[in-house]
């Protein structure tokens, strides 16, 4: 797998993130945050051990991992916003899953960065 690649599929993946934070209904934020899930799956997690980063390895892999994380935690927070029966519950929630898709483009950017120092 070449570095452009990876790059290319990072910012695909970037961008998903983009559209899963303009969604307001939560109905299509569960199937959007479930195929966000898949892709990273199929695309994303098996770029961790195909990639040499030789000086930042364990930065690509702890990056991944936090992505791997977070993709799940958000699954949960969305299911919670789901069940909310009170409008100020369901807008903390809905705050949270505002905040974890933050820190998901956070990581990418990460990955991105670590990509554009092994290139460079």
């Amino acid at each position: 797998m070449t570095f452009a690649h990876a790059t290319e599929t990072l910012v695909h993946y970037a961008e998903q993130l983009t559209q899963l934070q303009r969604v307001t209904g939560q109905k299509v934020m569960a199937q959007q945050a479930h195929n966000l899930q898949t892709f990273f799956r199929q695309n994303l997690w098996p770029l961790a051990s195909q990639l040499e980063l030789p000086q930042h390895q364990a930065q690509w892999l702890s990056a991944t991992t936090e992505i791997q994380r977070h993709m799940r935690l958000l699954t949960v927070e969305i299911s919670f916003a789901q069940a909310a029966r009170q409008g100020p519950t369901r807008q903390q929630r809905l705050g949270q899953i505002e905040h974890r898709l933050e820190q998901l483009q956070g990581f990418t950017q990460v990955m991105l960065s670590l990509l554009g120092k092994v290139q460079t």
